[in-house]
């Protein structure tokens, strides 16, 4: 600060007072935690992380491709919890790391988390040639019809499924094995007399047979994926899925005669890749006979193990109780017989081995709704029970 004349003079004060505040820096702040990544499709992931300074200007992610250099990717405000990256390359590992920084400088990196997008799949139409059933059948619209490979909309076309008028009248299909299914199209009848027939009706999928043809038993059968649909299709509809299943229906929520054109049901077709030694439980009538097929093979005493809350929104916990120590291991695996989680365990301690499952899977991505199996292996024993995990509120 200077106080200085314009020209030559004696400079005199009295006193000289300036008022402020001390100028002070921001602590560094805390790096954000708990880093996990959902793989939405082949070309997208979901980051998301939990913020633990409450002084950040912002958080920057970066990335690396497979084994490269990692570089920043995107600059976030403030707050930030989440992040879509997308245009990513299929069959392809990204790893990522986010820190928090401020004008004092930048957080530690949060943990390091890695996914592989999916390879890129080419879709089947799985529905032509299944057998297939409806509610009732009127008019010589059989239900063999909607899987003709015709979309033709008019009665006239002869490829219209059609039932008579029923409560909660459907149609549905077995694919006989257990599918990635993507996504469904349902062709409508377009006939003016006829095209509002197709109104309010519900879409399920399930990877076992549905236990009744009452529509509100199904709505409240565990495991099943459903949607809803209010209006009418002007011609057709596609619902994306994005789950395994292997039964599919269309059911009327009410009253009323149910027509339909087309039904394609789309997925891969082919087996999916990394299958352990577990196998499908396709080969077997029901779940429950697979299971006590597996297990008693070695053999499996009840009272081990423990697996609760199942059905879980969230966390699974396994306990096992042994009276000795044993060798043994953990592994979840999903319904196709892919190993999701596998705990770092070589051996079990005499007493309670308590295991959480945090519904993630190996590589930290969030697994999907539907029915795992939950492997245990003490020392020749080996033990398998099915686990249902929902969809998180």
């Amino acid at each position: 600060m200077r106080v200085q004349l314009a020209t030559q003079a004696s400079l005199t004060m009295a006193e000289l007072k300036i008022f402020g505040q001390p100028l002070t820096t921001p602590d560094i702040p805390i790096a954000p935690s708990t880093l996990l990544g959902q793989i939405k499709s082949n070309s997208e992931v979901t980051l998301s992380w939990s913020d633990n300074s409450n002084n950040e200007d912002g958080f920057r992610i970066e990335r690396k491709t497979e084994s490269g250099q990692y570089s920043q990717i995107a600059q976030l405000a403030a707050n930030t919890l989440a992040f879509a990256d997308e245009g990513l390359q299929a069959s392809t590992t990204y790893t990522y790391r986010v820190y928090a920084y401020n004008s004092s400088g930048s957080s530690a990196y949060s943990n390091e988390i890695s996914v592989q997008t999916p390879a890129v799949v080419s879709l089947t139409n799985l529905s032509l040639g299944k057998p297939v059933t409806q509610s009732s059948t009127a008019y010589g619209g059989v239900p063999e019809r909607a899987i003709d490979n015709n979309t033709n909309g008019r009665w006239s076309g002869s490829s219209i499924s059609h039932t008579k008028s029923d409560l909660y009248a459907y149609w549905q299909i077995d694919l006989q094995n257990i599918y990635n299914i993507n996504n469904i199209e349902i062709w409508n009848r377009i006939d003016a007399c006829c095209i509002a027939r197709m109104s309010n009706f519900h879409v399920f999928v399930s990877d076992v047979p549905f236990s009744s043809v009452n529509l509100n038993t199904t709505l409240s059968q565990s495991g099943v994926w459903n949607t809803f649909t209010a209006a009418y299709p002007n011609l057709g509809i596609n619902l994306n899925v994005n789950r395994t299943g292997r039964y599919a229906r269309i059911q009327l929520s009410g009253t009323g005669e149910l027509n339909i054109a087309e039904v394609k049901i789309f997925g891969n077709a082919s087996t999916s890749a990394g299958a352990t030694s577990l196998k499908t439980y396709s080969e077997y009538s029901k779940l429950d006979d697979y299971l006590s097929t597996e297990t008693s093979e070695k053999g499996r005493i009840e009272t081990e193990l423990k697996i609760y809350p199942n059905p879980s929104p969230g966390e699974v916990y396994i306990e096992i109780n042994l009276e000795e120590k044993a060798k043994g291991s953990v592994s979840i695996y999903n319904i196709l017989g892919v190993e999701q989680k596998k705990f770092s365990v070589n051996e079990f301690q005499a007493g309670n081995n308590l295991f959480t499952w945090d519904g993630n899977s190996q590589n930290g991505s969030v697994s999907a709704e539907g029915i795992y199996i939950v492997k245990v292996v003490v020392n020749d024993k080996v033990y398998l029970r099915k686990i249902y995990k929902m969809a998180a509120n």
